[in-house]
């Protein structure tokens, strides 16, 4: 907030601030946020608090971080933020077996966060880390590709089943990613995931071996399953997400448009809740629906969730709008995982609600699109 005011009242940077807004990715962040104000403003005539415009404030940073990061105008920024991925995910690790070992909590979550957010992010950032490789793809560039099994030891060291999609989803959009922008080749590829397979398996087994919650991650799957099929004993987290789930679209029907509020969500859902649903939340007190887009949706209608779908559509068109700039794989890849990393936490829990995933999302996607561009426009003029 403080960034985006001091950016705004100085009128020096106001002929940046005109640049930046003609980016597409910064006018579709913008719009999100006024339709999230215009939700939230409703809800503040019926009671609710306008306070919780303050919520999403991370999306009007998209201006000055664009301002910011268009300044860096070399190339070799992009190689970087590659750097800096990896560099994190080391980091990452070493504040987990920190934690760990001489702190002695048996489900690090990092610094003033939740194993589950801290696992994503972990997850998401050293999976952006193994972009490195499209920047430099031969030798030099193999160490990038350690940050995918820092990011996985790192999530399976704070013992959340919930990194499981990412995981997931994570790993399969890299294959992609490698193999559409030509940087392996099948037979290469092969090789490449047998070698890392190897090294993440040993950095497994050293997690499990530490005795951990580690094991609870990966027997989240067979949990995951069985809850899903009606064993609600299997796994009670998971049931009381399911719960939750159906009651979301009665509750989503008396206020299809503003929603029920940011802060009401649950408040809403529990008359749609069963015994067990309802007995789950008088003793946990949830603040909201686990899914992201039902939780904005149930929170602020469908402007909401036509917010929630900008905020992911904004740097897929910032990707579009400059499709021709130089290294656009090495782009796309970064923006890709960072969605794809931010959107499958958002699967089973609400990462939007909390400052650092918002932020993060926000800012690194700047990044990857504003770095160098402003060198490949003049290049383009002239």
């Amino acid at each position: 907030m403080a960034a985006t005011l001091i950016t705004l009242a100085n009128p020096k940077s106001w002929p940046a601030i005109s640049n930046a807004l003609m980016h597409p990715a910064v006018r579709l962040q913008l719009i999100a946020y006024g339709l999230l104000l215009v939700a939230i403003g409703y809800r503040a005539l019926q009671g609710d608090s306008l306070l919780y415009v303050f919520d999403f404030l991370p999306l009007l940073l998209v201006v000055p971080a664009m301002i910011a990061f268009q300044a860096l105008d070399k190339s070799a920024w992009l190689n970087r933020l590659f750097t800096m991925a990896l560099t994190g995910s080391f980091v990452g690790l070493a504040v987990v077996l920190f934690q760990y070992f001489i702190l002695g909590d048996g489900r690090p979550a990092g610094i003033e966060n939740s194993p589950i957010h801290y696992s994503i992010l972990a997850l998401t950032i050293g999976f952006v880390a193994m972009g490195g490789f499209f920047v430099r793809p031969d030798l030099r560039g193999a160490p990038f590709l350690l940050g995918p099994v820092l990011g996985i030891t790192t999530a399976l060291m704070t013992g959340t089943r919930a990194s499981l999609p990412s995981l997931l989803m994570l790993s399969i959009a890299a294959v992609l990613l490698f193999v559409v922008f030509g940087r392996v080749k099948l037979r290469q590829l092969a090789i490449g995931i047998f070698a890392v397979s190897i090294v993440g398996g040993v950095a497994i087994a050293i997690t499990l071996g530490l005795e951990t919650d580690a094991m609870r991650a990966v027997a989240g799957l067979d949990r995951a399953f069985r809850a899903v099929m009606g064993d609600t004993q299997a796994d009670t987290s998971m049931a009381y997400r399911l719960e939750q789930y159906r009651a979301f679209l009665p509750a989503f029907l008396d206020a299809p448009v503003f929603g029920q509020g940011w802060h009401n969500q649950l408040t809403a859902a529990y008359p749609f809740l069963s015994p067990f649903g309802q007995a789950g939340y008088d003793r946990e007190g949830w603040g909201y629906i686990h899914n992201e887009a039902l939780s904005m949706t149930l929170g602020m209608g469908i402007l909401g969730l036509c917010a929630y779908i900008m905020i992911y559509a904004a740097p897929i068109l910032g990707l579009w709008h400059m499709k021709t700039a130089p290294q656009f794989a090495a782009r796309a890849y970064g923006v890709t995982i960072i969605l794809v990393g931010i959107f499958a936490g958002g699967l089973t829990d609400v990462l939007f609600m909390v400052e650092l995933p918002k932020t993060f999302l926000i800012f690194m996607t700047i990044a990857f699109l504003a770095v160098g561009s402003e060198q490949a426009n003049a290049r383009e003029a002239r």
